[in-house]
């Protein structure tokens, strides 16, 4: 009996997602149910932990917003008995803001290396750890054979890898499965209500395995990602440094 094309399609990309390590697991699939419309955006509409994922920083606004934004992704992971690290050459991020994204700090490993070349190791180390649930780096670059190493490593152990650095025109291809860029944007207030609005952030999904470059804008509420735009359209690629 000859399948339907639409049915043969279907199984091909599942033997592929299977092959690349993406086929959503029953861990993916539960934590992604807690991001509210993030994953509308993402093939399956299921967040591909246990991959590495880049996130673009291009000014202190920006890293901050990409911070708040991953502890929020991870979150999920944490809510039992899962640990995470976060590596970083600088004393910046403040541990008790993660809990407004769903992050207890005592739930976190803070590592402060002494210079570059620790830093690179102890992160790679991190990643091939079974019993961290996720690993969070601030490194000054991302070469094509880092990333490589650190997704072989994370494909072994399951570990949720995501590396912060820096914003460039030209940007070498990577091997982790998602890139971003996340920037801030002026928090609203619900009824013109006066005080503190809710966190909004326009994210530019620039690349992710199986899927397409997408831009939506967010805000955290109720410990959720909520759509302000429920369109989202599709971004251009960035150009890749060559030769």
């Amino acid at each position: 009996m000859t399948l339907p094309d639409d049915t043969i399609i279907s199984r091909l990309k599942q033997q592929i997602r299977i092959m690349e390590g993406t086929k959503p697991s029953v861990v993916m699939e539960s934590a992604s149910q807690e991001l509210g419309d993030l994953p509308d955006i993402l093939p399956g509409h299921v967040f591909p932990y246990g991959g590495m994922h880049e996130w673009l920083v291009g000014s202190r606004p920006e890293k901050s917003a990409s911070a708040a934004f991953i502890a929020a992704i991870l979150a999920p992971l944490l809510q039992k008995e899962g640990t995470m690290v976060w590596i970083g050459l600088q004393k910046e991020l403040y541990p008790p803001a993660l809990v407004h994204y769903g992050i207890r700090p005592d739930k976190v490993l803070f590592i402060h290396p002494a210079n570059e070349k620790d830093l690179f190791w102890v992160t790679e180390e991190a990643l091939k750890c079974r019993g961290f649930a996720a690993v969070v780096a601030e490194l000054p670059e991302l070469t094509f054979t880092a990333s490589r190493r650190m997704q072989l490593a994370v494909e072994s152990s399951k570990v949720t890898g995501c590396i912060l650095h820096p914003f460039s025109d030209k940007l070498p291809a990577t091997a982790c499965i998602s890139r971003w860029r996340i920037k801030p944007v002026t928090s609203h207030t619900p009824k013109s209500l006066p005080g503190i609005g809710f966190p909004q952030w326009q994210v530019d999904l620039l690349k992710v395995r199986q899927g397409v470059p997408r831009q939506i804008t967010l805000c955290w509420k109720n410990q959720r990602f909520h759509a302000v735009e429920k369109e989202s359209f599709s971004m251009p690629q960035i150009r890749r440094k060559t030769g």
